[in-house]
């Protein structure tokens, strides 16, 4: 395997000491702040008194910059070593851009000092920046830290660990895992004794190199594997690639690339920095973002503000910029009116730069996709793995009904354009085949078929046996009765309401699949049932991790943060409902399906409600920082000339299959005419 990022030089005791003592300084000066003062974060300074002399702005405190990030920082080994040591000590990261005195470095560089000082750098090489990180982190802590073992182990990782890897040679991969698995077995979850059960400086070396190094937990020792597993959910490796992406330049204008933001961001960032050379190293973000109000512009780039706060702070306000719509206007100029993507470049309100789309820009594109006879795919920067699209979703024992379309052709629209980027999705029918309602329609057809065992019924107007089988629930407490019952007994598994269950499940998929065909609509069927004997061990891990509480009734519920109101996974009576199916759910797609992102496609009504499973998802752990991306997209919900909702029990919707026939019909006629 090539070096970590480059040439790795290790640091003599005496310049280790003088670069400690340097921190030290630092993190007096900045109050233990790790190397970025207030002022230099974009915080807003105060105001000054009325007739009082505007104070003179303090100079930036110098801070860590990583220079050279290569254009696969997310992945480079070197880089994520240094962003995974910048969390995991408290150190903040700024990128560093690219240093010409750096060239013979073969990799990235910690640099130290003021934005514009001309600063050597602090450490190469991945491991060395570990060391150097950790022996700034406050106090004694990190310089406890780096001892004589934890050098060893780090010489370890670079001589023997990373080649035995590389070579693939089976011999001399099992001699050094066997070195690592002796080690955890003696310190238990760190290969050095000075871990002291944390993740050390060596740990984070290993680890983060056995995790590039792409080896199954089958092939590696248990307690390797284990370690790793752990190593993967520490807070400062899951970040490590989001802070490198931080870290790497603006990627330049791509014509090829059909994102607008892409496009608008690449074109205001080489204006920021042609006008403020220094922005890159001062942390400030140079993107775009698309305007809330239309009236004002297309894209908005709001990074002028928080530029000219620590441009200030740093004492580098060029001559005549003096306010933040200065630093706007300077921007403005220097992406100039010959750019090929904006136009109507202008200030508003306290430096935030406002733009439109160029007409022959778009033309542009239009023509592109006319010659090409398909849009161009834009690059999917989002995490690999399975994205889950949950959609459609009618109930069984329902007939479709209008207010499915919009859930069942947006959710068919999402996939598409997933699979078009190359995503691999998984398309899933979340039908409501499960709950209290089947206890009465298991009922009425013992009732209306007594012989359905040997005679299967034709039922093709389910609306209507729905409509009727709940007037008997509602008219006769003897079958509401015998029917609550049936539940009970449908959940126990009883083998004629399992029966009847099935009935209802397969007369209610001919219908569906009849809508789907006619759509082109291809979708997998998932339904709450099959998630019925995944509930309690899900109910039993939130218990065991301490966040499951019993409400009044027994009810066992999940709070979350912004809500007045918790998740109930087990109603007072033992039940499930919604919030039980649907955390089970998601545990099963992350957990079994692979699942990276998950998407559910509803009316806006339920957005609360996604938004609470989202974040019980988090507090329980299965999703850490950006390990995972979960979205609700909900629309309007289709109302009758009332303005209240369609209900299908009510008998007054519009059924789907009707309302597809009608605009057959319609445009046929329009077509003749």
């Amino acid at each position: 395997m090539a070096d970590d990022g480059g040439g790795e030089k290790k640091l003599s005791k005496k310049e280790l000491k003088k670069l400690a003592k340097k921190a030290e300084k630092a993190q007096k000066k900045n109050g233990g702040g790790g190397g970025a003062s207030t002022g230099a974060g974009g915080g807003a300074s105060s105001k000054a008194d009325a007739g009082q002399p505007t104070p003179r702005a303090k100079a930036a405190a110098p801070s860590y910059r990583l220079a050279n990030v290569p254009p696969d920082g997310e992945t480079d080994a070197c880089t994520l070593k240094a962003c995974a040591a910048s969390v995991l000590y408290g150190i903040p990261l700024l990128p560093g851009g690219v240093s010409d005195e750096l060239s013979f470095v073969k990799g990235p560089a910690l640099l130290y000092g003021g934005p514009a000082d001309p600063t050597p750098a602090v450490a190469f090489g991945g491991n060395g920046i570990i060391k150097a990180l950790a022996l700034a982190a406050p106090a004694d802590e990190g310089r406890r830290r780096v001892t004589a073992e934890v050098d060893d182990w780090l010489e370890f990782e670079r001589e023997e660990l990373r080649p035995a890897l590389a070579s693939g040679n089976a011999k001399r991969v099992d001699k050094a895992l066997a070195s690592v698995e002796a080690a955890l077995c003696e310190h238990q979850t760190s290969v050095a004794s000075a871990g002291g059960g944390a993740m050390g400086p060596a740990d984070l070396a290993i680890s983060l190199t056995l995790i590039g190094g792409g080896m199954s937990a089958a092939a590696l020792p248990p307690a390797v594997a284990t370690y790793l597993d752990i190593a993967r959910g520490h807070p400062a490796i899951a970040s490590a690639r989001k802070l490198a992406g931080s870290l790497l330049p603006p990627p330049p204008y791509d014509p090829s690339n059909p994102s607008l933001l892409a496009a608008t961001s690449a074109v205001f960032a080489a204006g920021i920095l042609a006008a403020f050379p220094s922005a890159a190293s001062l942390g400030v973000e140079l993107k775009s973002f698309k305007c809330k109000d239309m009236r004002h512009g297309d894209y908005q780039c709001n990074a002028a503000m928080p530029l000219y706060q620590k441009l200030k702070a740093a004492g580098a306000l060029p001559d005549g910029v003096s306010t933040p719509q200065q630093v706007a206007s300077a921007i403005i100029d220097a992406i100039g009116a010959d750019n090929p993507v904006m136009e109507d470049l202008k200030v508003n309100g306290p430096g935030f730069i406002m733009s439109r789309i160029k007409a022959s820009y778009l033309l542009d594109g239009v023509n592109d996709i006319l010659k090409n006879a398909a849009p161009t795919k834009p690059v999917l920067t989002a995490q690999s793995g399975n994205v889950v699209v949950d959609f459609s979703s009618p109930n069984i024992a329902k007939e479709m009904h209008v207010g499915h379309l919009r859930s069942t052709i947006i959710g068919e629209s999402v996939c598409r354009i997933l699979e078009y980027v190359g995503a691999d999705v998984s398309r899933v029918n979340h039908v409501g085949d499960w709950g209290t309602q089947f206890g009465m329609l298991i009922q009425y057809l013992k009732e209306e078929y007594p012989d359905f065992t040997d005679d299967v019924p034709n039922i093709t107007d389910l609306t209507a046996f729905y409509k009727n089988a709940k007037m008997r629930f509602d008219e006769s407490p003897e079958f509401k009765k015998v029917s609550q019952l049936n539940v009970v007994k449908l959940q126990a598994g009883d083998e004629e309401c399992r029966k009847i269950w099935q009935v209802l499940c397969d007369v209610s998929r001919k219908e569906f699949e009849k809508v789907y065909n006619r759509l082109d609509i291809k979708v997998t069927e998932c339904g709450e049932s099959f998630y019925n004997d995944k509930i309690a061990p899900v109910i039993g891990e939130f218990d065991k991790a301490g966040i499951l509480t019993s409400e009044e009734g027994g009810a066992k519920c999940v709070w979350v943060d912004g809500y007045p109101q918790p998740l109930m996974l087990q109603k007072s009576d033992g039940g499930y409902g919604y919030d039980s199916t649907d955390m089970a759910a998601i545990k099963y797609r992350i957990d079994k399906l692979g699942a990276t992102q998950c998407v559910y496609i509803t009316d806006f009504t339920q957005g609360d409600h996604f938004q609470m499973v989202f974040k019980a998802a988090r507090k329980i752990g299965w999703v850490e920082g950006d390990s995972h991306r979960l979205d609700h997209i909900g629309f309007g919900t289709v109302q009758g000339e009332d303005g209240k909702r369609f209900k299908t029990r009510s008998g007054d919707t519009v059924r789907l299959v009707d309302l597809l026939d009608e605009a057959v019909s319609r445009m046929e006629a329009s077509l003749n005419e």
